[in-house]
């Protein structure tokens, strides 16, 4: 995401002294920047002060690693139920009352995988689909 060239007091200082009666046009000359800009900053920030529009970025940074969050676990969930529905096997206790350990152990194996996939950054559908017909690479 590309980063303002004006902070956070800076944007609430030029907004306040169009409050105050500075023209836009006058404003956005002085400081370089384009009407549309001005008025997408007064439409978001207007009326704020520098500790409300700090926890309006925190929260906004909270919200996008939240949406990454879940994401991930979707992710997760899906890769989970294609595995089990290309293995074929359900889960079923055995005889000493545990589930199917070598179904576990085989999950455990293809979610380490992908979690190191995502963390290398390799192509991920690629590297799934070569864990889901057991191909090696």
């Amino acid at each position: 995401m590309k980063r303002s060239r004006f902070t956070d007091s800076q944007i609430i200082a030029i907004l306040k002294r169009a409050e105050a009666g500075t023209s836009v046009p006058e404003l956005c000359r002085e400081h370089g920047i384009s009407s549309a800009s001005f008025y997408k900053w007064r439409s978001k920030f207007g009326g704020m002060d520098a500790v409300l529009m700090s926890r309006l970025k925190k929260l906004e940074e909270e919200n996008r690693r939240l949406k990454k969050v879940y994401a991930e676990e979707r992710l997760k969930s899906k890769i989970i139920q294609e595995v089990m529905a290309k293995s074929g096997e359900a889960v079923r206790p055995e005889a000493d009352g545990t589930a199917c350990s070598h179904l576990f152990v085989r999950l455990v194996r293809f979610l380490s995988s992908a979690s190191a996939v995502i963390a290398t950054g390799q192509p991920f559908m690629l590297k799934i689909s070569r864990l889901l017909t057991g191909s090696s690479g």
